[in-house]
């Protein structure tokens, strides 16, 4: 019964994913499925129902195996089929292999990242279309010959909304390639010492990832990417929150493509000589943070108190100095331009930046929102969580 649920087309066949959720369906563990489907032989693809049943009761072990083929062997395994001792020895191999399992596949994940080659090579394999992408019924064996388990493929097509291509299949299978350094998680100091010392000994990150990353981000596909999408691509870039928000401080337009991308990527954070203030250009006092050495001085010292007044007296502040309802209202009002009752998030992200929100904080609140739209009821609420009315929903604390 439980294969011919799976069995959709009635072929009278059933894939590994199929045989999965088969024994699933037969009640099994999700460490019983994982046993089973390591049972099937690796050239296996596929089952009919006579092996199907065969995998969930297999039948006494036979006597002998063959050693290369050839010579007859006595098979150690034939114990197990003894009474009483049989069950024992059983229970007794299962409950020492799941742990030595568990511990070799955390230890293979720690010491092994597969490299874009090696990834690339089993995307191709598995892309049986051709289109350049894997849908949910490509995706699960491009993932077992990474080695990830059925429980791990069962939650990842679970969470598929939409057929993945080669860059998504790689965050997928070993997440982000670039992250910020530990160090920025050291409260008030770390995020400066990593900034402004740390940083200039990263890894350069090849054209050709930021070409994916810049793809990726680019969600709209028309080519440019705004601040805020300017921003999330230095974070998949391994920038940390401190970074992200001094580059885009200082970035040159509203808007870039990645030949205007990747040319500020080289020339690096750079300062105008001159500042605007009320309207009157005038020296601008943070250029000597682009003087060498003593640059680097000024420039740590000015982030780690701005840090620490974030993690102290600005956290205060903010709490402080909220709005009421009125005046999200009103502001709200003065957003919605159209009276169209709905404000982009672009737009609300861009009069955030344009008051002084963080990239940090307007990030927060698109991602609690996740809609590229908002109602004004829908505004009032994101305005409020982590406040008054919801103080069990709290924003994380950013490095910097």
């Amino acid at each position: 019964e439980a294969f011919n649920k799976v069995d959709f087309h009635h072929s009278g066949t059933i894939d590994r994913s199929g045989v999965a959720e088969a024994l699933r369906l037969l009640e099994k563990s999700e460490r019983q499925v994982q046993k089973l489907m390591d049972q099937m032989e690796p050239d296996t693809d596929t089952l009919d129902l006579e092996g199907f049943q065969k995998l969930v009761v297999p039948g006494p072990q036979p006597w002998t195996w063959e050693l290369g083929g050839v010579l007859p062997v006595p098979n150690h395994a034939k114990i197990l089929d003894t009474p009483l001792l049989g069950p024992i020895l059983n229970l007794t191999q299962d409950s020492m292999a799941q742990p030595i399992d568990s511990g070799l596949r955390s230890w293979r994940k720690t010491i092994y990242s597969p490299s874009d080659h090696a990834m690339k090579v089993i995307f191709l394999d598995a892309d049986s279309d051709k289109n350049g992408k894997l849908d949910k019924q490509e995706l699960p064996n491009a993932m077992r010959k990474l080695y990830k388990t059925e429980k791990e493929i069962k939650q990842s097509i679970e969470d598929m909304d939409h057929d993945l291509t080669f860059f998504e299949f790689k965050r997928l299978i070993r997440g982000v390639k670039y992250s910020p350094s530990n160090v920025n998680y050291v409260p008030m100091v770390g995020a400066a010492l990593a900034t402004n010392l740390l940083a200039a000994f990263d890894d350069d990150v090849p054209e050709e990832d930021q070409k994916e990353a810049f793809e990726f981000i680019d969600k709209s596909k028309n080519g440019t990417l705004d601040k805020t999408e300017i921003a999330d691509l230095l974070r998949e870039l391994g920038k940390s929150e401190m970074e992200v928000q001094k580059l885009i401080d200082y970035m040159p337009a509203e808007e870039l493509d990645f030949e205007a991308f990747t040319n500020w990527w080289r020339s690096g954070l750079s300062r105008p000589l001159t500042t605007k203030v009320s309207g009157y250009n005038l020296p601008n006092p943070a250029k000597v943070h682009d003087l060498p050495i003593i640059g680097t001085c000024t420039s740590l010292t000015q982030d780690v108190l701005v840090d620490s007044y974030g993690w102290t007296a600005g956290a205060a502040a903010k709490t402080l100095n909220m709005m009421t309802p009125e005046e999200l209202k009103k502001y709200y009002e003065e957003l919605d331009t159209e009276k169209k009752g709905v404000v982009s998030m672009k737009r609300i992200a861009k009069a955030f930046r344009e008051s002084g929100m963080s990239e940090y904080d307007i990030k927060w609140h698109r991602d609690s929102c996740s809609k590229d739209e908002v109602t004004l009821e829908e505004f009032m609420r994101l305005m409020r969580i982590g406040q008054v009315e919801d103080p069990d929903v709290k924003p994380p604390a950013a490095e910097g």
